[in-house]
């Protein structure tokens, strides 16, 4: 191969008859077609004889000379005629991708390699199909295009392929990882808001393995809990088994579950939801499960000391699993979960109007992902009627049938993770807010000596904290604290009354969840 330092010019002999001693052949391969992922897998380049199925093809006139000193392919291909063959014989160079097969051609005639007007997509293919074809000084020169790029415009599939391209690219593309790196942070740095957002969501959970762990590995990635690396994990495991046909190999798997820095997740979440997690067996023996609990932030703990006292033991565990070492990664910008809409009264009423039996129910909120988790609130009617009160049966189910008119009842609100297992400890620390209208403008009163006088109306505030098993969603059955009402113009009169009921006649409610055990 010819000295990279002294890199003759032969672009005056590229597509020329002159002194042209071999007939290229350049064909667009079914299996590496253009239109191919620049992220996949290597794809061996073809034997000399090889015989592939093509989609078009064109001929170029060829000088050995110069596809000898640029090509380790064409070099073997070369040398590996028998002298006594015929020129036609001779002449059958197959190629792959006919316009990247120009483009590739192209630059080994020229000393320094002009890409500066390919697109991105054509740089990471020309990467690819450079590296099958040994042509060296390819790589560096679109490496050197895509370092021109600003770093805000380097597109998604850039950033993928930097990662994912194969390991022959490797060494020459590592200036483009910074960047890389840095873009991907940009994207999906933060776990909570990119699994808050639909479209980053999605992102997160399509990433190839290597893109995902190199995010797990970076110190700047930011968590609102720990909890979230072990849910994030699951979920791109499920997302892969169902739509990109992923193995389910379990050595894959455990390089994704090793970035989990166990002492930061909470307790409740180790000792229920990972270890019953099926995903979890695969790559955790019994013994690693118990101790991931012990060393695991729970009240009053303190898992570094936990840690500690595991290296003076030489717990091999903490060889198999370096990161139960580290420290606490960066907080998120998104420190809780706040949900607010507006609730027309007609809805309300019209919710009270389908009661029937004992409750019904009303979602007040599309479920919303914090630490991994999808919550929601729901608005309950309750049937406020007792049993022995008097009323038959009959008279019972005509109550029920006129809800609004008869039936007592009860507007409750709850608030809970919207995917509920039985026997799943959790706690969660949250508070429902209905709000209160501005007070009007003060009034004077002329026998108070001037001073203003008004009833400042209050919020209606339900702060909790409960911990236990979540088989039902946690909240109150009577949220507005106004007991059992038995027709639906009372209610809403002691909304209004409570200076609740805002112009539209709306409620403001809001959730708010501080806190994720």
């Amino acid at each position: 191969m010819v000295d990279q330092a002294f890199v003759p010019d032969f672009s005056e002999f590229f597509r020329k008859d002159e002194l042209s001693d071999v007939n290229l052949i350049v064909e667009e391969d079914r299996a590496a077609s253009c239109s191919g992922s620049v992220a996949g897998e290597k794809r061996k380049a073809p034997e000399p004889d090889e015989e592939e199925g093509s989609l078009q093809q064109t001929t170029l006139p060829g000088h050995s000379m110069v596809l000898v000193a640029f090509s380790a392919f064409f070099k073997a291909k070369l040398k590996s005629w028998s002298e006594g063959l015929s020129q036609s014989q001779r002449s059958g160079c197959q190629f792959l991708q006919l316009e990247l097969g120009e483009l590739l051609l192209q630059a080994m005639y020229q000393s320094q390699p002009d890409l500066g007007a390919i697109s991105q997509v054509q740089l990471l293919q020309l990467l690819i199909l450079a590296d099958r074809y040994g042509v060296n000084k390819v790589p560096v020169a679109a490496v050197a295009a895509l370092q021109a790029v600003p770093q805000a415009e380097l597109q998604w599939e850039t950033v993928l392929a930097v990662f994912t391209l194969p390991p022959g690219c490797t060494d020459a593309c590592k200036p483009l990882l910074p960047a890389a790196q840095q873009q991907l942070q940009q994207q999906l740095g933060d776990l909570e808001l990119a699994l808050a957002d639909s479209q980053k969501r999605q992102r997160l959970l399509a990433l190839p393995h290597k893109v995902l762990l190199a995010l797990l590995q970076d110190e700047e990635t930011k968590v609102a809990s720990e909890n979230t690396v072990f849910r994030i994990i699951q979920s791109w495991h499920g997302y892969q088994q169902q739509h990109c046909g992923g193995s389910s190999d379990a050595e894959l798997l455990l390089l994704l579950l090793q970035q989990i820095r166990m002492p930061h997740c909470t307790q409740p979440f180790v000792a229920t939801v990972l270890a019953a997690s099926p995903l979890a067996a695969k790559c955790f023996s019994p013994l690693e499960l118990r101790l991931a609990c012990i060393c695991s932030s729970g009240p009053g703990s303190e898992p570094e000391t936990v840690v500690k006292a595991m290296q003076t033991a030489n717990c091999p565990a903490l060889d198999r699993f370096p990161a139960w070492k580290q420290p606490k990664r960066p907080a998120s910008a998104l420190t809780n979960l706040s949900m607010e809409r507006e609730l027309s009264l007609e809805d309300l009423k019209q919710t009270l109007e389908a009661l029937q039996g004992e409750k019904t129910t009303y979602t007040l909120f599309e479920s919303r992902r914090w630490q991994g988790e999808a919550f929601g609130a729901t608005l309950y009617v309750f049937n406020a009627s007792k049993p022995g009160d008097g009323a038959s049966e009959g008279s019972k189910g005509a109550a029920a049938a006129e809800a609004t008119t008869s039936t007592p009842f009860k507007v409750g609100m709850y608030v809970g993770p919207s995917s509920r297992r039985k026997n799943m400890l959790r706690a969660i620390s949250f508070s429902i807010t209905a709000s209160a209208v501005q007070p009007p403008p003060p009034v004077v009163d002329p026998y108070r000596y001037g001073r203003s006088v008004v009833q400042q109306p209050q919020h209606i505030v339900k702060p909790m904290i409960r911990q236990g098993f979540s088989l039902e969603m946690w909240g109150w059955p009577d949220f507005f604290g106004f007991g059992a009402v038995d027709i639906w113009a009372a209610f809403e009169a002691k909304l209004r009354a409570s200076n609740l009921v805002h112009a539209g006649d709306c409620l403001h409610i809001k959730v708010e969840i501080t806190e994720v055990l």
